[in-house]
C-alpha cells in the first residue's frame, strides 16, 4: 500500500512538473513553436475561389516585435520552366502572393476561426487593439512577356506592385486537418500576448 502511495505521490509530482515547464516557456520558445505549427501548412491549400497553395511560411522575432509571413500560389508546384532564350517562363495566369505582418503581440485584443471545413487550411483571424502592425503584401503575378507577346502560352514579366501598410488584422493560416491546431495555437498565442504585456507593464492589468 505505502508503494502505491509512493507511485501516486511521484507520479503527481512528475505531472505539476511538467505543467509547470509548459507554463514557463521564454518568448522565443513559443515563438517557436508558433513558427513550427505555421510550416506544417506547406503544400497545403485553402479555397478562396480557387485553390491557394502554401509554400513559404514563418514566424519570427525581430527586436521586440514577431513577424508572421506567409506565401501561397494558383499551383500545387512551381510551374517555372527555364526556356533557353527567354529565362525562366511561367504559364500567363500563374500568381503567388506574399505577405508579411509584423506586430507587438501584447497587442492582441482577441483570436477567432475563419474557415471552410472542406479545406486543409484555415486561418486564425488575429485582431489587435488597433492598427499597430505593419503589413507588407507583395504581389508577384505573371503578365505578358517583357521583350512583348506573350511566348508559346509562357509569361516572364512580373508585376510586383509591393504595397506596406498598418492593420489592426493579421491573418495565420494553420492546418485544419489537424483538429486540434486552433486550440494549440491560440493558446500559444495568449500566452505570448501575456508575455509581452507583462514584461512591458509588469504592474499593469
Amino acid at each position: 500500500m505505502k508503494k502505491i502511495l509512493l507511485l501516486s505521490v511521484l507520479t503527481m509530482g512528475a505531472l505539476a512538473s511538467f505543467s509547470q515547464e509548459k507554463a514557463t516557456l521564454t518568448k522565443e520558445e513559443t515563438i517557436n513553436y508558433l513558427n513550427k505549427k505555421i510550416k506544417e501548412i506547406d503544400g497545403h491549400y485553402r479555397t478562396d475561389s480557387k485553390a491557394l497553395y502554401y509554400y513559404s511560411q514563418s514566424v519570427s522575432k525581430s527586436s521586440e516585435q514577431i513577424i508572421v509571413t506567409s506565401s501561397y500560389r494558383n499551383y500545387a508546384d512551381n510551374p517555372r520552366v527555364n526556356d533557353y532564350y527567354k529565362g525562366n517562363v511561367y504559364p500567363c495566369d500563374y500568381f503567388e502572393n506574399s505577405f508579411s505582418h509584423t506586430f507587438n503581440p501584447g497587442h492582441i485584443k482577441s483570436i477567432s476561426l475563419k474557415s471552410n471545413p472542406n479545406d486543409p487550411v484555415a486561418i486564425i483571424v488575429i485582431t489587435l487593439i488597433g492598427k499597430t502592425a505593419s503589413e507588407r503584401f507583395v504581389n508577384a503575378g505573371t503578365t505578358t512577356n517583357i521583350n512583348g507577346g506573350n511566348y508559346g502560352g509562357k509569361c516572364n514579366g512580373w508585376a510586383t506592385p509591393e504595397k506596406s501598410s498598418s492593420t489592426s488584422e493579421i491573418w495565420f493560416p494553420f492546418l485544419q486537418s489537424d483538429p486540434t491546431n486552433f486550440n494549440k495555437i491560440k493558446k500559444a498565442l495568449e500566452y505570448l500576448r501575456d508575455l509581452y504585456k507583462a514584461e512591458d507593464d509588469p504592474f499593469g492589468n
